[in-house]
């Protein structure tokens, strides 16, 4: 039996907040958008060629908000 088998990955993210202050309190809105594809390519001879060819695309958008206090120095929630 033999295998031959080739993968790739695309990967890319975009990410984008800000700080929004009133006092020592602030809030913090963000954004990430982020794409994954996949591609393999394989096959397997044993006496009959078993060819597997498989291609996956994520699509992931996710949104954060944080809430805070600022104490002093140095010292934020």
């Amino acid at each position: 039996m033999h295998l031959d088998q080739r993968r790739s990955t695309d990967y890319g993210a975009l990410f984008a907040e800000n700080v929004f202050r009133w006092g020592k309190w602030y809030l913090v809105p963000s954004a990430r958008f982020e794409r994954e594809n996949v591609i393999v390519d394989a096959s397997v001879h044993t006496g009959h060629s078993v060819l597997v060819d498989r291609l996956v695309d994520h699509t992931v958008t996710l949104f954060g908000l944080g809430f805070g206090n600022d104490f002093g120095h140095a010292n934020e929630t």
